[in-house]
């Protein structure tokens, strides 16, 4: 459903239009004073005015023969209330050919639009000129090459000839028309007696001039402002017509434009000069004022502001000197002394001294809503939880007013009573992921996917305006297809005699994440819980094989290695034992320097023992640093869960490679705060194995998330791994290709162990 335009419309319709006029124009009084004046941004100057506008009198800034028809025309337009027409500078000579239009803006003053037509005169006199035999060649030429189109026929009005210009305006070709009348193009909408007097005119020996509708081969309409004449030849014969035609149809539009934006303007206008001195108010400012427009202009604007806003307006209108536009509000004094609250937008331009044009808004009314529904919010607060308040408010800014349904802090949708969409707020299309406009088409049971959508709307649509608000919980079809799920409040209400469906949209998506990992943490709360009392008791059970290793030991007949090997494991075991207790009691490790060198020895002896033999295990690398910041416990966890990771990535076997290399701090900006400012090893541990699927990847790190069976991992490994590099400053990243294999890198900050106490 359509809604008025808003005072800001309106004055940005102004703006563009004045900005687009392409002609010039004049704020005349009825004794030929320019109160103010515009020049067209695109047209040339006109010949015969000069320099001076605003200030100046029509006697002193045009010819005195100019001049004193512009006066008279001016008197004509504010007699008669309507627009009048004529033309300046065209007698003497055709390249000071002015057309005049003028229309009354108010009792004792004009609005002049003036537009230079010196080309269409120009036009006119080459063609005329044909008679003579000396010019016609150059007369043909300036005929053919001529801006403007050119249309001759002969005695009996049959067209003869038509510019290639003509042709471009019309649609028509030139043997499309030759030989027919002009009626060809005629579009019917002047009556017969307009037609009628140009043909009287022009048998007359006359020229006519004027604006004429006119109809192209296509069946579009535009506005021309043609001259016709007669041709006679030497005799005095009548031989030719010959029209100018010149499409005004932008030009027309401007003006109808200018004529309405005058006439029609609701808000109060000023322009005040650079001493903040009132040169012009519109008839909209006195009725708010109680002021005739009479008794405005001389006025200080100081002297129409409260006492305690003249510092505000001040400070407004110089923001706007110095930025070129501003916005604030401040209130105004009426004649009577009464005050109303009013919106200033305020336009500054550096000509004639510094002018400010000021639109005055009265927002009084708009205020005292402001000001109810503020109160009325205050009382549905203390009534309601702080995400019901935003909905109810959302819901009564939408009943009073379509700005608060756009820039509601929820979604807010409109629907008539078969529940199809008329209007939705910018937060409604961003949750659907739909233009706002796209959603007029939907019906609210379509974008709906829950089972129960369509009954649930048709027993709300039942249940009409039981004056009860509605609030469920559904899932809302995106445009690409994607639900989400959202949390709707709504109600049935009467607006304007009509019934409509108002709901507020709440998106859960962050919601339900929130609740997510509520539970996640939970869990790990419990594991860490958990995981103490585990930690405690395998730690006592590993004891006594520590103990049965060491006694081992001493037996001659014991392979030496493969003692070591369960040796360090058991002591690993041990490690990473004191680690988990550390992570139950909420400790972190202790930190030192750690050599990867050393970190990878232990962890290839152990691999090479203990890992299939058809897996072949290489290292390479060309770092420059070998020390690292860390836990050397957790640092070997993280890399052994990698390297078993790649294991059961290869179960027919492939190649494990762990390399050690030097890494560009900026490589790392996007994960690691301040990483440009440390040095950092890069340590890859790459299989050749069945490759991690895409769809797969981005959960990877995800606790309890596995792709192995329920028996054969937890899903914290990875976690695991990822918090531990993150806690040491670091970042991990993988990349794999399925069929070919994985590759994970842990990126560590670099450190000199000389350097660290």
């Amino acid at each position: 459903m359509g809604t008025p335009g808003t005072a800001t419309d309106r004055r940005a319709l102004a703006t563009a239009a004045l900005a687009a006029c392409p002609d010039h124009l004049l704020l005349v009084t009825r004794d030929g004073q320019i109160l103010d004046g515009q020049r067209s941004l695109d047209g040339p100057d006109l010949p015969g005015l000069r320099a001076g506008l605003s200030g100046d009198s029509l006697q002193s800034a045009f010819d005195r023969a100019d001049a004193a028809l512009l006066v008279e025309l001016v008197a004509q337009a504010l007699d008669s209330d309507d627009i009048v027409e004529g033309e300046i500078g065209g007698d003497s000579s055709p390249l000071h050919a002015v057309d005049v239009r003028i229309a009354a803006a108010g009792t004792d003053r004009a609005l002049v639009l003036l537009r230079d037509i010196s080309r269409l005169r120009i036009a006119e006199r080459a063609l005329r000129d044909e008679r003579s035999a000396s010019h016609h060649a150059g007369l043909a030429l300036a005929v053919e090459q001529s801006p403007v189109g050119v249309m001759i026929t002969d005695a009996e009005g049959r067209i003869e000839h038509v510019n290639p210009r003509f042709s471009e305006t019309t649609g028509f070709a030139a043997h499309e028309v030759i030989g027919h009348t002009p009626r060809v193009i005629s579009s019917g909408t002047h009556p017969p007696e307009f037609y009628r007097g140009i043909w009287t005119t022009l048998q007359s020996g006359g020229t006519w001039r004027g604006e004429i509708c006119n109809r192209r081969k296509n069946g579009t309409l535009f506005w021309a402002a043609m001259s016709a004449s007669p041709v006679l030849d030497g005799t005095g014969q009548l031989r030719h017509f010959v029209a100018v035609i010149e499409d005004i149809t932008d030009r027309r539009l401007a003006r109808q434009q200018h004529a309405m934006i005058l006439r029609a303007a609701l808000d109060g206008f000023w322009i005040l000069d650079g001493a903040t001195h009132i040169v012009e108010a519109n008839d909209a400012y006195g009725r708010l004022s109680l002021y005739s427009p009479d008794e405005l202009p001389g006025r200080c604007a100081e002297e129409l502001v409260a006492a305690e806003d003249i510092e505000r307006l001040r400070a407004g209108l110089a923001r706007a000197a110095a930025d070129g536009a501003d916005r604030f509000e401040v209130r105004h004094r009426r004649r009577d002394g009464t005050l109303f609250d009013a919106e200033m937008g305020v336009q500054y331009t550096d000509m004639y001294g510094g002018r400010y044009a000021c639109f005055v808004a009265d927002v009084t009314e708009r205020n005292r809503v402001s000001h109810l529904l503020e109160t009325a919010n205050m009382e549905l607060e203390a009534r309601v939880d702080e995400r019901t308040r935003a909905l109810v408010q959302a819901n009564a800014q939408l009943r009073l007013s379509e700005f608060s349904l756009e820039h509601a802090p929820v979604g807010a949708v409109w629907a008539d009573r078969d529940g199809r969409l008329l209007r939705a707020n910018a937060v409604a299309a961003r949750i659907l992921e739909r233009d706002a406009g796209a959603l007029n088409d939907c019906r609210v049971a379509d974008l709906d996917v829950s089972p129960a959508a369509r009954d649930r709307w048709i027993a709300h649509r039942t249940a009409g305006r039981s004056g009860q608000a509605r609030t469920f919980e559904a899932n809302w079809q995106r445009r690409d297809g994607d639900t989400v799920p959202v949390e709707i409040a709504a109600r049935w209400m009467e607006f304007d005699g009509q019934d409509y469906w108002i709901a507020f949209i709440q998106d859960l998506t962050e919601r339900r994440l929130a609740q997510r990992q509520q539970l996640r943490a939970q869990r790990l709360e419990s594991i860490g819980t958990l995981a103490g009392g585990v930690a405690h008791d395998l730690n006592n059970m590993i004891a006594p094989i520590v103990m049965g290793i060491e006694t081992l030991g001493d037996n001659p007949a014991v392979d030496r290695e493969t003692l070591e090997t369960m040796a360090t494991s058991a002591r690993h075991a041990q490690d990473v034992l004191r680690q988990l207790l550390t992570f139950a009691r909420g400790r972190d490790g202790e930190r030192m320097p750690v050599s990867l060198t050393g970190l990878i020895d232990e962890l290839e002896a152990m691999v090479r023992h203990t890992f299939p033999k058809r897996i072949a295990f290489t290292r390479s690398g060309s770092a420059t640093r070998d020390f690292v910041m860390g836990n050397a416990t957790q640092l070997h966890q993280v890399l052994l869960n990698l390297c078993v990771n790649a294991r059961d990535a290869m179960k027919k076997g492939g190649s494990l490679t762990l390399a050690v290399d030097d890494v560009a701090p900026e490589a790392l900006a996007g994960d690691v705060a301040g990483a440009l400012a440390q040095t950092y090893l890069a340590i890859r541990v790459e299989d050749t194995g069945d490759g991690i699927p895409p769809e797969v990847l981005d959960r990877i790190f995800d606790p309890f998330f596995t792709t192995k069976g329920p028996d054969l991992g937890t899903g914290l490994g990875l976690s695991t791994a990822l918090g531990i590099v993150r806690s040491h400053g670091g970042a991990l990243r993988v990349s794999s290709t399925p069929g070919t294999g994985t590759a994970f890198t842990v990126y560590l900050p670099a450190v000199d162990p000389s350097s660290v106490s």
